[in-house]
C-alpha cells in the first residue's frame, strides 16, 4: 500500500513541477508583452533626458524607491509591519483567552526567523516559544487573486487554527490562538526584525499563533540510536493516530518533517492544515488516511535506514 501511495505520490510532484512551469512560462511571457509596450510607447516619444528635465528627476526617484525597497525587503525576509497587519477584523472567530503562560512568554522580545507564503515566524529571546504572525498579504485582493479566493483562504486557516485550540491543544503544544482583537495581553511586544531594528507593537491589535518550540523530528531521528529512532517513530504514530481519533485529518503533504519533540514528546508544529471529518473515526479510514500522510517519512526513510523504514511499514 505504502508503494502505491510512494508512486502516487511522485506522479503528484512530477504534475506539480510541470503546472508551476507552464504558470512561470505565462507569467514571464505576460511582463515581456507588457515591457514591449511600454517601450514601444517610450520610442515614440520625444522625452527630453537632459539634466534638469522633471522626467528625469522623476525617474531617478522611482528608480531610488525602488532599490532601496527591494534591499529593504531583501535584509527583513519580506516581514514588515503592514504584512502582518489584519485587513478586517471578524468577530465571529471564537477568542482563546491567553493563559498565564502565554502572559509570560509575550513578555520578551522575539527575533525574527524566516517567512513562508502563510506565516512569519519569530522565536522568544529564551528559544521556548515560536510566534507565528499570519502573512496578511495572502488575504488581499490586490494579491492577484479574486475577492473569494482570499476569503476561503482566511477561513480554511482560521478554522483550522480554531480546531486546534479545541480539540488539539496537546497534540500541538499550542498556547494562544490569538484570531481576533482583544485587550486580554500585554499591550507591548517587541519584535526584532533581520536587521535588527525593533518594532514594538501591541499585541492585542494582530493575529497570531503561539506555540512552544521543540526540536525538529527527524532531526532527533537522525541524532539517536536505533532504539531511540524507533521509539520516535512509534510516538508520532500515535500522535497522528490520536488526531485521527478526534476526527481530525491533516493536510499537510510532509506533516512529519513538521513535528517537533519537547521533553520527549511529539506535537504538530505546523496547524494551518488541518480538518475535520466524522469518516476518520472508522478505523479503516483512519489506517488509510495514516499510510497516505506518512509515505513521505517511509520515502524518507528508506532513502537512509531501511530498517527503520520497516519499523514504520511494520507498525501502521
Amino acid at each position: 500500500m505504502l508503494r502505491a501511495i510512494r508512486l502516487l505520490s511522485k506522479f503528484h510532484l512530477f504534475i506539480k513541477i510541470a503546472f508551476f512551469g507552464i504558470c512561470g512560462t505565462k507569467f514571464f511571457e505576460h511582463v515581456f508583452t507588457h515591457a514591449r509596450k511600454i517601450w514601444r510607447h517610450i520610442s515614440t516619444k520625444n522625452i527630453n533626458f537632459s539634466k534638469h528635465s522633471e522626467f528625469r528627476k522623476q525617474s531617478i526617484k522611482l528608480f531610488l524607491i525602488c532599490a532601496v525597497s527591494l534591499f529593504a525587503l531583501s535584509k527583513t525576509g519580506g516581514f514588515t509591519i503592514h504584512s502582518i497587519t489584519a485587513r478586517e477584523d471578524n468577530k465571529t472567530w471564537p477568542i482563546s483567552l491567553p493563559s498565564n503562560q502565554a502572559h509570560q512568554a509575550l513578555q520578551q522580545a522575539y527575533f525574527y526567523h524566516q517567512s513562508s507564503g502563510k506565516w512569519h515566524f519569530f522565536i522568544s529571546s529564551d528559544g521556548n516559544y515560536l510566534l507565528k504572525f499570519f502573512n496578511q498579504s495572502r488575504f488581499s485582493p490586490y494579491s492577484g487573486e479574486g475577492k473569494m479566493k482570499c476569503q476561503e483562504k482566511r477561513y480554511r486557516d482560521f478554522t483550522s487554527c480554531t480546531l486546534a485550540a479545541s480539540n488539539l491543544k496537546e497534540e500541538t503544544s499550542l498556547i494562544c490562538a490569538h484570531l481576533n482583537t482583544s485587550t486580554d495581553l500585554p499591550t507591548t511586544l517587541s519584535l526584532i526584525d533581520a536587521s535588527h531594528i525593533e518594532h514594538p507593537i501591541n499585541p492585542n491589535e494582530f493575529q497570531f499563533i503561539l506555540q512552544k518550540r521543540g526540536t525538529s523530528a527527524y532531526q532527533k531521528i537522525k541524532e539517536g540510536d536505533i532504539v531511540q529512532a524507533k521509539e520516535s517513530i512509534a510516538q508520532l504514530l500515535f500522535l497522528l493516530s490520536s488526531c485521527c481519533q478526534k476526527g481530525c485529518y491533516n493536510r499537510d503533504v510532509e506533516v512529519i518533517k513538521h513535528c517537533e519533540f519537547i521533553e520527549g514528546r511529539p506535537f504538530l508544529s505546523e496547524i494551518g492544515k488541518l480538518g475535520r471529518d466524522k469518516r476518520l473515526l472508522d478505523p479503516k479510514i483512519q489506517k488509510e488516511h495514516l499510510e497516505q500522510i506518512v509515505a513521505p517519512f517511509y520515502d524518507y526513510l528508506l532513502k537512509g535506514n531501511k530498517e527503520l523504514a520497516d519499523y514504520l511499514h511494520s507498525t501502521l
